[in-house]
């Protein structure tokens, strides 16, 4: 029973089944006929019309529940918590379980890129940073064997400001 073409069809017709057979057991158990007053029909009535709504109620939380959880961590994962998932304890083997779990796999690929992004940005600005330090040591100590001169304040004022160093006060 893979499909949820072939659940859905199921269930309702089990609904249906059980509603009639319900149906059926109270008329024959409870002596309920064309001729019994209006109140045993009522009484029949309302038990299959609660039978078939419970069975319903089961089916409708048994549809919507994956999809809930699915949209609650897609949600998650919008807002940034980038380890939402909406995987359940007891998988499901149709094509609701199949869209869990290639969700699951899609936020997994994004965290994983995420984290590898973030970690390159880091590398690069690590990477950056370094030289820029070196440049900085190298004008302070041009600065200090050569004196004052115009040139390095020029260097220092076109200087990115990763380059100036901490601010003077």
């Amino acid at each position: 029973m893979r499909s949820l073409f072939l659940k859905v069809f199921l269930w309702f017709w089990i609904t249906l089944v059980g509603t009639a057979a319900a149906f059926a057991t109270l008329v024959l158990t409870l002596g309920l006929g064309p001729d019994a007053p209006p109140t045993g029909w009522h009484i029949a009535w309302g038990a299959a019309l609660l039978v078939s709504g419970t069975i319903c109620y089961a089916l409708t939380r048994y549809l919507t529940r994956p999809v809930l959880r699915l949209r609650a961590a897609a949600r998650r994962l919008a807002e940034g918590e980038l380890s939402a998932r909406a995987s359940d304890s007891r998988p499901r083997h149709d094509e609701i379980g199949e869209l869990v779990r290639d969700f699951d796999f899609m936020a997994e690929r994004v965290e994983a890129l995420v984290t590898s992004q973030r970690q390159l940005i880091s590398d690069i600005s690590h990477e950056l940073r370094s030289p820029l330090a070196r440049v900085n040591a190298t004008l302070g100590l041009a600065r200090q064997r050569l004196g004052d001169d115009v040139l390095f304040d020029r260097l220092e004022r076109d200087a990115p400001p990763a380059l100036q160093g901490p601010p003077q006060q």
